[in-house]
């Protein structure tokens, strides 16, 4: 006897759900990643993940795509409920309920998640080479706002490539992926946007600041 079973589409809605293309949701990845990453699907491919992901019927799941069309449900709240299902049948219903406010605080009120990891970066990994900063006037570089200073050690600032920031934050593959995402306008530093000709920005080793990447958002800690 031979099992078949359909393949599931990743995030991008076109290929196939892989790590090595990206578009993958990790079923050990924190709560807010994962319903971050379900909320950022199309609407359309909400169905496919309700029907592969979910024990809801297929009766009650056309039930919802009726609704939907006819406007008697917003789809938005539809994605919600499918984020709360798969994030609780792989977490816990409090994980869940704690993802679902999370996500709202950070792309619906325009706030910060309360629990966001924080990521330990190497400054020898990230550092640019050979420039001075603090008053060499050699190279502009932005100095990036801590959050939370109460584990600087010093207040010099220390010139950091944006990409590896990015790809060592986990926040991208490759430099090259890191320097796509500057150039599309995607990242902020500390709450500022980055521009997309923006290479390096300043900071001090200690204390803690926040990195967006599209959708992303963590808090990074510069470490020697």
């Amino acid at each position: 006897m031979v099992l078949t079973t359909p393949i599931l589409e990743g995030l991008d809605g076109v290929n196939k759900m892989s790590k090595s293309l990206g578009n993958a949701i990790g079923i050990h990845e924190a709560p807010l990643e994962m319903y971050g990453k379900i909320m950022s699907i199309s609407d359309e491919m909400m169905w496919r993940y309700y029907e592969l992901l979910t024990d809801v019927r297929s009766s009650e799941i056309a039930r919802m795509k009726e609704d939907a069309a006819d406007g008697k449900a917003h789809p938005m709240a539809l994605k919600k409920e499918l984020a709360r299902t798969i994030v609780a049948d792989f977490h816990s219903t409090e994980a869940a309920r704690k993802g679902a406010e999370d996500w709202a605080k950070q792309f619906q009120k325009g706030g910060v998640p309360e629990q966001l990891e924080v990521v330990a970066i190497l400054l020898k990994d990230v550092q640019l080479k050979d420039v001075v900063p603090d008053g060499s006037g050699a190279t502009a570089i932005r100095k990036i706002e801590r959050e939370d200073t109460s584990a600087v050690t010093d207040t010099f600032s220390y010139p950091l490539r944006i990409d590896k920031l990015i790809r060592h934050a986990g926040l991208a593959s490759s430099n090259t992926e890191a320097a796509g995402k500057i150039k599309q306008g995607a990242v902020s530093i500390g709450g500022e946007a980055i521009l997309p000709n923006e290479l390096y920005v300043g900071a001090p080793v200690g204390g803690v600041f926040l990195l967006r990447v599209g959708r992303r958002l963590i808090k990074v800690r510069l470490t020697e």
